[in-house]
């Protein structure tokens, strides 16, 4: 599991919305978050999007990296010169991957928590024209634990197991067997990622 970049975006003094970006790999699996505005229908989204390592995907990461680079050069540029807010970029300049990814419908209840918490939190104010919130402001802060949160819930899983929603299965026909917790806490192996990525080979 690797991270390859975190990005934040925004300026509501031109009006444009706080939003922010995460790519990286789980093993074999190219893993995008996206924390963005929903001009049309007024709220705050965040999607997983996920795609196994393909000519097209591979191009758009590349890409990603690239802006990642630009935006990285951009931050330590407003280091040097003595802002010790956090760098939050003003447009989304990104490649657009949803043609060639696909969403996870099903993400982890830990993440879904920070997420709502996230949507109680006031904007950063503003610094001038830009928006330029303290690094150590709860808005970024929730926004990074909401991402590690779903990445967490879906390490070890296979593609099928995270496409399908069975990474996160608890219990199956709403039966947990008694042995579901040993003395240890160590979860039934009916339940392990191994079994529950076989499961999902077979699911349709």
């Amino acid at each position: 599991m690797a991270i390859d970049g975190t990005m934040f975006f925004g300026s509501p003094h031109h009006g444009i919305p706080y939003s922010a970006v995460q790519f990286g790999t789980i093993k074999n699996i190219i893993v995008i978050q996206d924390y963005n505005w929903n001009a049309t229908q007024g709220f705050y989204e965040y999607k997983t999007w996920i795609s196994k390592p393909t000519h097209a995907s591979i191009q758009i990461i590349k890409k990603m990296k690239y802006a990642y680079k630009g935006y990285q050069r951009a931050e330590s540029r407003k280091s040097a010169a003595g802002n010790t807010s956090q760098y939050v970029q003003i447009n989304r300049s990104i490649p657009d991957w949803k043609e060639d990814f696909v969403e996870i419908i099903k993400r982890s209840p830990k993440m879904e928590s920070h997420f709502a918490e996230l949507q109680r939190i006031p904007s950063a104010p503003n610094t001038g024209a830009f928006y330029e919130p303290p690094k150590e402001h709860i808005s970024i802060g929730k926004t990074k634990s909401m991402f590690k949160a779903q990445i967490k819930a879906m390490k070890d899983y296979s593609f099928a197991s995270l496409y399908s929603g069975l990474y996160l299965i608890d219990s199956i026909r709403g039966y947990q067997p008694i042995n579901w917790a040993a003395e240890n806490h160590k979860k039934n192996k009916l339940y392990s990622s191994r079994m529950i990525n076989t499961l999902a080979t077979h699911v349709k």
